[in-house]
């Protein structure tokens, strides 16, 4: 725990400083872009009822796999938030 609380932020380069919830927000829409890119192209491939190409499927699964990074990414820095491995400050509204 100690060790992930003081390697977490210094790797991040937060220093001191505390996670904001626009990081998640960025984080979010990243992968949510991602993810709309990822099924648009994979409803444009399937548009006119042919078989898939093996260049076009290597090319979903690239897709595929930039939005389960990113939404892995996601989960990821949620769980640290949640262990306390990153100091966190909500928004004052």
């Amino acid at each position: 725990f100690i060790s992930n609380r003081e390697v977490i932020p210094q790797v991040m380069g937060l220093g001191a400083s505390h996670t904001e919830p626009a990081a998640f927000q960025r984080l979010a829409v990243a992968a949510a872009s991602a993810r709309a890119r990822w099924i648009a192209e994979a409803l444009r491939l399937t548009e006119q009822g042919h078989q898939v190409a093996p260049h076009d499927a290597e090319r979903l699964g690239t897709l595929r796999h930039v939005y389960e990074e990113l939404s892995e990414a996601y989960e990821g820095l949620r769980r640290m938030v949640e262990r306390g491995y990153l100091p966190y400050r909500p928004s004052e509204k």
